[in-house]
């Protein structure tokens, strides 16, 4: 047995009281909970940006000391004489007593030879080293990163490199190199980490670390993004960014941590903020909750008591209710005058029960009478019903042939068209045959005609019989008629449809400019019936600009793709669609030609075949482009097909 569960308004206070004191805690518990989190983000962001851009003043210095000294070093007469004889002691020798103590190596590279002397001190094989910098052809100063193998063990080098010239006649006789290696210069770590006050730095190169300054620095591969503050589950935070080397992104970056114990301060403060919010918040909603059982609660139930007695005792002449609240003692009030008014009414609803007994046996008698007019009333729409049913079932079938006979009259107008196109196709190939048929004849006749000539101009009859042969094969593709649907891109049936029709537009001075910007635009249907789509709207262009005798006849074709579909746009300077007819143009049978010149069906199929076939749109507006300083100002269609794959899925 089902029970209802009821409530006394002072029971729904008090749960609802302690809802909210429970949601207020908790409430600004996660307030400032993320508050916290958002300061210690928002710190420790601006703090690694902070030791970004100092690194980045380091990393710059760095070289900046490599450039100076590089550069600084000169060379005598006797010192490029002996690199221009290779004397590679005394070489040597000379590069040993000029090595600065900032420099890792110091070297010359002669280019006459492929020995090299060095100067400096090595713990690693320096093979490798002198290899990639002998591949650096530089005649004024030169910084560059140098990654080596050595002995198993990968080193990166910063490395500055100038050419040696002699003065007498200009001629570079080597190259001067000097730089650091990064592997073991733990000074430069040192001074970032010195500076920036972080936990733990690890410099990388290529996503291998080079440099580190602790054996735990390994613990920070949890940083994988770039420019992205990281937290790991030991509440570390951590940043990674690349260094720039002239100017440009570098292979090397540098990771960055902090311990959150760093924070420890912001922490307490939120902590303690928390606390107080939390503790005003009680207080406030323990004012509110005395005030509203005070102001709303307790005269309801005054309210309620009031009602009670009224109805027990049955007496018009009960006290009224005095209270301090405004509406509820106009709420009193009428309820006082609803009393009455009950009372009152109950004695009228006695006499209109009788009243009401008698007019239902006359409503009975009214039913009967009514339940034979419906049933005639139904066999009438029966037998309506099954006639409307015929008749759009005759309309239905009217429509089907109209529709078959108006593709039938699309085709046809299609296939007039291509005719047309056959002829300029075939105009030039026929007539170069032709000429080259009877200059052979005339010669052969005159006896002036070699074998060789004779073979030449087979080979030209030939070659215009395989374009005729050819064009043929064109355009019987483009009237199959099994209309496969299978997936195909929409610039190949495009650049067939421009095949086609290319004799005729050169024929009439139209010139075609094309902007494909993406080249693979891949839809489902038939290739067919889209190339017909591209004949009739290139062909209506083509009118167009014939019918107002455009001097400059141009047509542009942009293509592009967005998320879900691709889309071609077909511009020409006809100077647009009157705003009269814009809205009829795909209407069927609608033409502003001739009836000999047009039949008004061609746009028509063509919005059929896009909307119905390729579940895609065809619109047509007035558009002014800018082309390479040219301005288009004419029609615009706009073709857009859903991409092939967003049908499969």
């Amino acid at each position: 047995m089902k029970q209802n569960f009821k409530f006394s308004i002072k029971t729904i206070f008090i749960v609802l009281t302690i809802i909210a004191l429970i949601s207020t805690i908790l409430v600004t518990i996660v307030l400032s909970k993320n508050s916290k989190n958002e300061l210690i983000f928002s710190e420790s962001k601006k703090y690694f940006e902070q030791s970004m851009r100092l690194s980045q003043t380091i990393f710059d210095y760095e070289l900046e000391k490599i450039f100076s000294v590089v550069n600084s070093i000169t060379f005598s007469k006797s010192d490029i004489e002996q690199i221009r004889n290779n004397n590679i002691d005394l070489l040597e020798n000379s590069l040993n007593k000029t090595i600065p103590k900032s420099l890792h190596f110091t070297a010359i590279l002669p280019f006459k030879s492929s020995k090299s002397a060095l100067g400096g001190f090595f713990l690693y094989d320096i093979n490798p080293l002198v290899k990639a910098l002998q591949k650096i052809q530089v005649s004024t100063s030169k910084s560059s990163l140098i990654k080596i193998d050595s002995n198993g063990k990968e080193l990166v080098f910063i490395v500055v490199t100038k050419g040696i010239v002699d003065e007498k006649n200009g001629e570079i006789v080597g190259i001067f190199a000097g730089g650091i290696e990064l592997n073991s210069n733990i000074k430069f770590i040192q001074d970032i980490k010195n500076s920036s006050k972080v936990d733990d730095i690890v410099l990388l190169y290529d996503n291998l670390p080079v440099l580190k300054d602790n054996p735990n620095s390994s613990n920070m591969d949890f940083l994988k993004g770039f420019n992205l503050l990281t937290y790991d589950k030991n509440e570390v935070v951590g940043y990674r960014a690349s260094l720039s080397f002239n100017s440009k992104i570098s292979p090397l970056n540098i990771k960055m941590s902090l311990s959150n114990d760093s924070f420890k301060t912001t922490r307490y403060w939120v902590y303690k903020d928390l606390t107080i919010v939390t503790i005003l918040s009680i207080i406030i909603l323990g004012f509110f909750i005395y005030y509203i059982n005070k102001l709303l609660i307790k005269p309801i139930e005054n309210l309620k008591l009031y009602a009670r007695n009224f109805f027990e005792k049955k007496d018009m002449q009960e006290g009224s209710l005095e209270l301090k609240i405004v509406e509820y003692q106009e709420l009193a009030n009428y309820l006082q005058q609803l009393f009455i008014e009950l009372l009152t009414n109950q004695q009228k609803l006695i006499v209109a029960k009788d009243k009401i007994d008698s007019d239902m046996q006359m409503i009975k008698s009214l039913n009967d009478t009514l339940e034979l007019k419906v049933k005639a009333k139904t066999k009438e729409l029966s037998h309506l019903n099954d006639t409307l049913k015929q008749k759009v079932l005759e309309e239905v079938e009217k429509n089907r042939k109209k529709d078959k006979q108006i593709i039938q009259q699309s085709r046809y107008a299609a296939l007039g068209e291509m005719i047309g196109n056959i002829a300029h196709q075939w105009r030039q190939p026929l007539s170069a045959i032709s000429t080259t048929s009877s200059a052979m004849k005339l010669e052969m006749q005159v006896g002036v005609a070699s074998n060789e000539d004779i073979m030449k101009a087979f080979d030209n009859i030939m070659h215009y019989v395989n374009f005729l042969n050819q064009t043929i094969e064109d355009f019987r593709g483009f009237f199959r008629q099994d209309l496969k649907q299978e997936e195909f891109n929409m610039l190949d049936s495009l650049e067939n449809t421009l095949k086609i029709i290319h004799a005729s537009y050169k024929d009439n001075n139209i010139k075609i400019v094309t902007n494909f910007i993406n080249k693979e635009l891949l839809v489902m249907g038939s290739s067919s019936e889209l190339s017909q789509v591209f004949i009739n709207i290139l062909n209506n262009a083509k009118d167009i600009m014939l019918e107002k005798n455009i001097e400059d006849k141009k047509i542009y074709i942009l293509s592009k793709s967005n998320e879900h579909s691709h889309e071609i746009r077909i511009f020409d300077n006809g100077g647009g669609v009157s705003e009269a007819i814009i809205e009829k143009i795909f209407d069927p049978y609608f033409t502003t030609k001739h009836k000999s010149q047009g039949t008004g069906i061609g746009l028509y199929m063509s919005k059929e075949i896009v909307e119905k076939k390729f579940n895609g749109t065809l619109n047509v507006l007035n558009k002014e482009i800018d082309i390479h300083n040219e301005v288009f100002k004419g029609a615009c269609f706009q073709i857009k097909i859903p991409k092939a794959e967003e049908l499969t899925v």
